[in-house]
């Protein structure tokens, strides 16, 4: 129910920012045709052309109306914009807060939709990565000692690379321990090579064949 009212909003939304763009242009033309009228009307004061004062006194007469007219329906416009976007960040739910610290937690975001634990120290890489456009989700990240057997077993039998328990980054979460598999590698990795400081290392770039692996330093 609350998402259906947050779309209706979104559309109202969509609809009065472009009647605001609309009367902005409109209301930005009326007011430079009425500068220009009030310019000519001094430069006529000064040399006293009484004609021509005449003239653009009937003209800024007939103009203000429509400037005023313009400005209040832009004005108008633009208020519906702001209350629109505000009723809207009323209804959506507030993301959660970034984890700071060392630590593990579960972050409840659109890109882990399976709710895996992280390193705290990655939660907060991925939420930079994914404002930097960084498209995927988490396939994995805290594993306990069992978990790592089981997938190694499975490797060993012909399954998806996997490394010894007990050796697998992916079974801490203090740095530089802590591991996240991503399941659209190339788009975490584009997006990591535009952050500044980066802490996250594709196991690519040091010559493994975990592609969607990513480590302190890719291991």
């Amino acid at each position: 129910m609350v998402w259906a009212r947050v779309r209706l909003l979104e559309v109202s939304l969509r609809a009065w920012k472009r009647k605001a763009e609309y009367r902005w242009r409109h209301y930005r033309e009326w007011k430079q045709r009425g500068d220009r009228a009030h310019y000519w009307l001094d430069q006529n004061e000064k040399h006293h052309n009484a004609a021509g004062v005449a003239s653009d006194r009937l003209q800024i007469e007939r103009l203000s109306p429509l400037v005023h007219k313009w400005e209040h329906k832009w004005a108008e416009a633009n208020a519906k914009v702001h209350l629109r976007a505000a009723e809207i960040a009323k209804l959506k739910p507030k993301p959660p807060p970034v984890p700071q610290g060392e630590g593990w937690s579960v972050p409840a975001t659109g890109w882990n939709p399976y709710r895996r634990k992280l390193a705290n120290w990655i939660v907060r890489e991925l939420h930079d990565a994914v404002a930097r456009g960084a498209q995927g989700h988490v396939n994995s990240g805290v594993r306990t000692y069992s978990e790592q057997k089981r997938l190694y077993e499975n490797y060993l039998n012909g399954g998806n690379i996997a490394a010894r328990p007990g050796y697998s980054n992916h079974e801490g979460y203090v740095k530089p321990r802590g591991a996240v598999d991503w399941s659209n590698p190339e788009s975490l990795e584009a997006a990591l090579r535009r952050k500044p400081h980066r802490e996250l290392t594709w196991a690519e770039d040091v010559g493994l064949h975990d592609t969607v692996h990513f480590s302190r330093y890719g291991r």
